[in-house]
């Protein structure tokens, strides 16, 4: 008996050792697989029915003026804002006279020059009988009739000049209170006004200047933006709050995930120490990365509900002619398989930066300024690719790579081209949402391609966030209902960094992650591929809504995953059928649908 108990002993043990030994080894790698493949696609597919098509769908009628460059370019960018709020939009040119009435939710002035709106009176009839004019090109004194500007709650009208910063009064924008931005990093042309006592503001420049406000009239409201640059993307979210002005209860659908992508993220590590790190942790780079600062962020995103998305680099050399060798040094492959066993354990993806940090762009693609070695042709970008897809799959053979993001958040079409030669399975390219036009960085908006491909701009980065990053952010949210962050292992080494130290950089992503969990903690955490699949659901989903006294309907199909909206209103709300409601900030909820057709009650 005891032989036998002796004997069992040791082939658990045995078999323990196996384990353990293949769970260290290269052997557990060729099990990693894509878990987030069919992410969102297993429900079954929910269709309408023709009486739910056939329900008319809540419009906007956009005024343009048609030969203003600025005005036409806002009119599409509002088309294409209400189209993904599942709204629709008629657009009437100033000079023309068309019918304004309460089929309507708003009339969307995308003019400066209201004094050339041919159907003025009209307008302010339709604001009489209750509806909701929002003027979004601000505002000029040139022939604007003088009775007129008190109606949209201006005592006094100005000379109009620059003015810097805006800083939210109420709650138009979602989840925070006094947020804003000081600055050169918000400017806008904006006319010097005073506004009647009625008015409520609810943003103001630096200097004190309304620029958004709201005045009743009749039954109706004005709502006005005093400003110029509507369609800029760091207004996204003031313009949904706009929007959302236009009705005591409106609700629009959203994609609700956070996406956390590391760059460069399993890579090469540099070797031996960095003083100023050194100083501070008294460690090695490589010890620094695998003792602190790895573990920190794996427990971040346990604590705060984020999966990583690491995108891998074989090499930092600067070569862009073939062949392209595999890497000798025998410490870069382990830390793919050490770093990237963990990442996929935690629910991460892995994805691809490049072969070497050189952006697939070839000479004169505006790269002079950082020191980029071009490529010469595009075959060594593909040839460099397949060197990059060896690499990999030599630690994960079965692992299908979805998800790019450009070196330096360059990309030229030859590049991209050469990606999805390389890798065919290739769906989400993720760079940046703003910033300079001189850059001529890949920017990007939240979109599908014509071949199916996803466009996932990260909207923030670092590990400090600052006030017009945030902005950024939360607008972000408002609009699409997105997170989208990005780090680099290594940017406590950079010259930015010189002044900061790894405590203060661990405390601000600690404060940032701490942010998006107290404030909008109904995001959830995915990766980038499933970003790219809940985006599509997204677009894919279509919806009705209709009003009957104090009674909403939201009819939805096109899904697999039952959608979210948001729902904007400062009524009690309470969720009658097919639905759940819950407070996501002040005058803010999310609907949550569990049927195709959910009803709502206002009181």
């Amino acid at each position: 008996m005891y032989k036998r108990n002796f004997i069992a002993a040791f082939l658990i043990v045995f078999m323990l050792g196996l384990f353990f030994q293949y769970n260290r080894t290269d052997g557990f790698m060729k099990l990693s697989t894509n878990i987030h493949e069919n992410f969102g696609m297993n429900g079954t597919l929910v269709e309408g029915s023709g009486a739910d098509r056939a329900m008319e769908r809540e419009t906007f009628l956009i005024l343009y003026d048609p030969v203003n460059l600025r005005s036409m370019f806002l009119k599409h960018y509002l088309e294409r804002f209400l189209r993904e709020q599942k709204k629709a939009t008629l657009a009437a040119e100033i000079g023309v006279v068309p019918v304004i009435d309460r089929r309507y939710m708003g009339v969307l002035v995308a003019t400066g020059n209201i004094g050339g709106i041919a159907a003025l009176p009209q307008l302010e009839q339709y604001v009489a009988d209750g509806g909701t004019a929002l003027f979004l090109d601000g505002l000029s004194d040139v022939e604007l009739p003088a009775d007129f500007i008190e109606r949209i709650g201006v005592h006094r009208f100005g000379e109009s000049y620059t003015r810097e910063g805006i800083h939210l009064t109420s709650d138009i924008i979602f989840g925070v209170q006094s947020l804003g931005v000081s600055g050169r990093a918000y400017q806008t042309t904006t006319a010097a006004v005073s506004l009647v006592p009625e008015a409520r503001i609810h943003a103001a420049a630096d200097d004190g200047t309304p620029l958004v406000w709201e005045m009743p009239a009749g039954a109706g409201k004005y709502v006005v933006y005093n400003g110029r640059r509507m369609a800029d993307k760091p207004n996204v979210g003031l313009l949904a709050g706009m929007l959302s002005l236009s009705s005591d209860a409106y609700i629009y659908p959203t994609v609700g995930a956070k996406v956390f992508i590391i760059d460069d993220f399993p890579a090469p590590v540099p070797e031996g120490i960095f003083p100023r790190l050194y100083d501070e942790v008294h460690l090695t780079t490589a010890d620094f990365y695998r003792n602190v600062w790895w573990p920190q962020m794996l427990a971040n995103a346990k604590r705060y509900g984020f999966k990583y998305t690491g995108v891998v680099i074989e090499t930092y050399g600067n070569q862009v002619k073939g062949p392209f060798a595999p890497m000798s040094d025998r410490y870069t492959r382990s830390y793919l398989i050490a770093y990237g066993r963990e990442l996929l354990k935690s629910g991460g993806e892995l994805g691809i930066h490049g072969y070497n940090h050189q952006p697939l762009a070839p000479a004169g693609y505006n790269q002079e300024h950082l020191d980029y070695t071009p490529w010469a042709s595009p075959e060594d970008m593909k040839e460099s690719l397949r060197e990059l897809r060896r690499y990999i799959a030599s630690a994960y053979p079965d692992y299908t790579i979805r998800t790019y993001v450009p070196p330096s958040n360059i990309l030229s079409p030859e590049g991209k081209a050469a990606l999805k030669e390389v890798f065919p399975d290739l769906n989400n390219i993720s760079s940046l949402y703003t910033g300079l036009p001189e850059d001529r960085a890949y920017y990007q908006d939240f979109q599908r391609n014509p071949d199916g491909t996803f466009e996932l701009p990260r909207v923030s980065s670092g590990y400090v966030v600052h006030e017009d990053m945030l902005w950024e952010i939360v607008s972000v949210i408002n609009y699409i209902g997105i997170v989208s962050h990005f780090v680099h292992p290594d940017e406590i080494f950079y010259e930015e960094s010189a002044n900061t130290t790894w405590a203060e950089m661990n405390k601000g992503m600690d404060a940032f992650m701490k942010f998006t969990k107290e404030k909008y903690g109904w995001l959830q955490g995915v990766t980038s591929s499933e970003e790219a699949a809940m985006l599509g659901a997204y677009f894919d989903l279509d919806c009705r809504i209709e009003r009957d006294g104090d009674e909403m309907t939201v009819v939805s199909w096109n899904y697999r995953t039952p959608p979210r909206y948001i729902l904007r209103t400062h009524r009690r709300v309470t969720a009658l059928a097919g639905c759940t409601v819950s407070a996501i900030g002040s005058g803010a909820y999310l609907v949550e649908t569990k049927e195709p057709t959910a009803r709502l009650r206002f009181e």
